[in-house]
């Protein structure tokens, strides 16, 4: 169960977490909650787009880059830190020295108030839920023309 004033960016990745749950098949040896971030993860922060977006290795990367990119998958700035780390993008220093600066900046902490955040009501089932066809039905391309077309037959459609 998500409570009703979890904001967006995070119950979207709550979602699709569960999401992983049930369809991956976990094996004895697997780490099933590891398991399920990373299908979130991998589900909404595309590696090929990620790596598109910012390249592939960085030494390091500003709060105001993942404050973008935040804005562009719409997941939180920990989730993006998490999937650089992943990716080997950013070294698990960098990762540590941006975690240090979240931990001081109070984002660590409920009610995870971080740059940009999405109040709970601004994002619906039925907004959530478009979100995902879009994401499942259309290539991951980052050009403008990729996502107007998802828009458009996403009202076609009635998801819009």
């Amino acid at each position: 169960m998500i409570e009703k004033n979890t904001r967006s960016e995070r119950k979207r990745f709550t979602l699709t977490h569960e999401l992983g749950h049930i369809v991956l098949n976990h094996s004895a040896e697997c780490d099933a909650e590891c398991a399920a971030n990373r299908f979130a993860s991998a589900f909404l922060i595309p590696a090929e787009i990620l790596r598109h977006e910012i390249g592939a290795k960085r030494r390091d990367i500003s709060v105001g880059e993942l404050i973008g990119l935040k804005d562009r998958f719409g997941v939180s700035i920990q989730a993006l830190t998490y999937r650089c780390k992943d990716l080997e993008i950013i070294s698990p220093a960098t990762f540590g020295r941006l975690f240090s600066i979240y931990k001081k900046r109070g984002w660590r902490d409920a009610p995870y108030e971080e740059p940009n955040t999405m109040e709970p009501a601004e994002e619906g089932p039925m907004r959530l839920f478009s979100r995902f066809v879009r994401r499942a039905y259309y290539p991951f391309k980052s050009s403008r023309a990729s996502r107007n077309a998802g828009n458009s037959a996403g009202r076609k459609i009635g998801l819009m």
